[in-house]
């Protein structure tokens, strides 16, 4: 939202510890969220640059995928409990899908679709690069993984 400019000390931070053609993309994007950040929010992100190399050359996927995650969360929720959460739910799908890809390597679609079973689609490779993701970040962050 142009309307809203991002927390001045985040931007700071950023623009330091990016440097200035990353740090200015790293502020739209900031700029371009849908809501607004929280105290808490805004504090996690100081901590993701100033912990993780945010020269790095996957940085971008990092803050990416934060910055996706801080927009679906709510505000003032525990974000360690929160990304703990969703890398259950990731490893849940990716546990479904292992066995559902089992029954469809022994029975052919049509008999699974008789007996109401649908295959739906998961992307496997962007479940486990979210995982990865997660775990990086609690690593960095909270110096644990989960």
């Amino acid at each position: 939202n142009i309307t809203r400019p991002p927390d001045p000390a985040l931007i700071r931070t950023i623009h330091q510890t990016a440097g200035k053609t990353q740090g200015t993309k790293y502020s739209v994007w900031l700029r371009n969220m849908v809501r607004e950040l929280c105290e808490q929010e805004i504090d996690f992100l100081k901590n993701l640059f100033l912990k993780m190399d945010a020269r790095h050359d996957r940085f971008h996927e990092y803050l990416y995928f934060l910055l996706r995650f801080l927009e679906t969360s709510q505000n003032g929720v525990d974000l360690l409990q929160s990304l703990k959460q969703h890398k259950q739910r990731c490893l849940q799908h990716l546990q479904q899908n292992d066995r559902l890809e089992s029954y469809r390597r022994n029975h052919n679609i049509e008999t699974l679709m008789t007996r109401g079973i649908r295959i739906p689609y998961t992307d496997k490779q962007a479940l486990i690069l979210q995982i990865t993701l997660v775990d990086d970040i609690c690593l960095a962050l909270f110096n644990r993984s989960m």
